[in-house]
């Protein structure tokens, strides 16, 4: 999250797709399109920052 951070100034929800890639629990059990689709249901708005303490609840 925080690389992600300092190479853009901030992380939007449309940023997390490719990112979660490199997560073993995600990135091996979904396809790049599973996660957007995920994130997209759950989050309505995909250009809004992303607050990390409150996604990771």
């Amino acid at each position: 999250f925080l690389s992600m951070r300092r190479e853009c100034g901030k992380v939007t929800f449309a940023d997390l797709p490719s990112k979660m890639s490199n997560l073993k629990v995600v990135g091996e059990s979904l396809t790049g399109e599973e996660r957007a689709s995920f994130l997209e249901k759950t989050y309505k708005d995909m250009d809004e920052e992303v607050d990390f303490e409150a996604f990771l609840r």
